[in-house]
């Protein structure tokens, strides 16, 4: 169930932002990729998050701090993974890493 003020049926919007985010790890002095993942791979938009916490009371103050939380490209396999319990399965394989090819 979805509350009638966050539900928008398409997922397309002019504001969603296409911003690509590489995770990964410094280990002796080369970068090491866990994950490439995107910003419009969000559930909600940044606009429905806020409505849906103040909504609830929360009183949201200039400065406060806004989390993402998880964002997994749906399809991407494990280098689309956005968190590491996806990329180990819940711990049961090794963390998987890929050296850069110095191209982003």
């Amino acid at each position: 169930w979805v509350p009638s003020y966050l539900h928008i049926p398409s997922k397309q919007y002019d504001y969603e932002y296409d911003l690509p985010l590489d995770v990964g790890v410094h280990v002796d002095s080369h970068f090491y990729h866990i994950a490439r993942t995107n910003m419009s791979a969000m559930h909600w938009t940044w606009e429905q998050m806020i409505l849906h916490q103040t909504s609830n009371g929360c009183n949201l103050r200039p400065g406060d701090l806004l989390g993402s939380g998880t964002l997994s490209v749906l399809g991407g396999g494990p280098a689309g993974y956005g968190c590491l319990q996806e990329s180990t399965f819940e711990g049961t394989k090794p963390l998987r890493l890929w050296p850069s090819t110095g191209n982003g």
